[in-house]
């Protein structure tokens, strides 16, 4: 399916710097896009593994603000009202690196990362 292709690309952006540095936005980009109101998504997004590598790449682009909004704002999708996501979430320990985001230079990041904290606690 085309959310395979996706989260191949995730984990790519993962381990590769240059695919990271040209693909990294449009993939966190389209995973918010597809994952919003998408209960189906949620699902795909747990049976393929997709969670704890979307907040790898989160962390790993510190300095990319677009990565980091576009892939929290997939991750407070991926985890409204599902339970299973959220537990995966919080076990990759995202609450305490989101302490600083929620200071952020950027407003939308910054309501982004309170949002995810405000979902996953």
């Amino acid at each position: 399916s085309g959310m395979t292709a996706i989260i191949g690309l995730l984990i790519l952006c993962n381990s590769e710097p240059e695919t990271n540095e040209y693909l990294a936005e449009a993939v966190t980009l389209t995973l918010w896009c597809l994952s919003t109101g998408n209960s189906r998504i949620q699902v795909v997004a747990k049976e393929q593994n997709a969670l704890a590598p979307l907040v790898d790449l989160v962390k790993q682009n510190p300095d990319n603000s677009t990565v980091m909004l576009n892939g929290i704002g997939a991750l407070c999708e991926l985890c409204k009202r599902n339970s299973a996501n959220k537990k995966i979430v919080k076990e990759t320990n995202i609450l305490d690196w989101l302490g600083g985001l929620e200071e952020h230079d950027n407003e939308h990041l910054q309501s982004q990362a309170k949002l995810l904290r405000a979902i996953l606690e």
